[in-house]
């Protein structure tokens, strides 16, 4: 009877610590962001919104795409399927702001890469 007693109790604990640590895992592993996060638009400092805004820049260079491209509905679509949360800039943002930025940059390096490579040389 008390071998009996002893294996029933051990079936229980190992129940209790599987249930356990099956809580504590899905808690830490599976849980969901809230409903309402989900669809709150980015802020303009966001990593994402910064990410897709620069991708999208070097699309339109890169591509010799037209700055109208991202007032075209069929854009603004494929970048509210693949990112609901993103704010696409407007045309006079990317063409005033974010691409002349872009050529900065683009310059600044080309220019400092060709100096490395005059002392190389």
């Amino acid at each position: 009877m008390v071998r009996r007693l002893q294996t029933l109790h051990l079936i229980k604990a190992a129940k209790v610590r599987a249930s356990f640590e099956l809580k504590s895992y899905t808690q830490t592993h599976l849980s969901q962001p809230a409903l309402q996060t989900s669809f709150t638009k980015f802020d303009r400092d966001h990593p994402k919104q910064k990410l897709i805004t620069q991708k999208v820049a070097a699309m339109v260079c890169k591509d010799l795409q037209p700055f109208t491209v991202v007032d075209d509905p069929g854009f603004r679509a494929v970048l509210k399927a693949s990112e609901p949360c993103y704010t696409l800039q407007a045309r006079k943002t990317f063409s005033e702001d974010i691409i002349p930025k872009l050529y900065d940059e683009t310059k600044l390096l080309s220019s400092a890469m060709s100096r490395m490579l005059s002392v190389w040389l």
